[in-house]
């Protein structure tokens, strides 16, 4: 994932949100985080209202790309 998304130029696709959601978030917690993901999208592609985002989402990124990175590596 490139830099554009994590310092927030390109709003991340939704079936990105989606893909990342699945692949890093444990499964217990993934309903609860999809939709909070999706309500900041919304919000984002509204013009933000002046929100951000929980911490924890970045790292989610953050660790996404780390992993990507190693599969792609194999």
């Amino acid at each position: 994932m490139g830099p554009e998304y994590l310092n927030g130029g390109v709003l991340i696709p939704s079936w990105l949100l989606e893909m990342v959601v699945h692949d890093l978030v444990p499964e217990h917690r993934r309903q609860l985080t999809l939709k909070e993901g999706k309500q900041l999208l919304e919000q984002a592609e509204r013009g933000g209202l002046g929100l951000e985002p929980p911490a924890r989402f970045a790292s989610v990124v953050a660790g996404w790309g780390e992993a990507q990175q190693l599969r792609l590596g194999q």
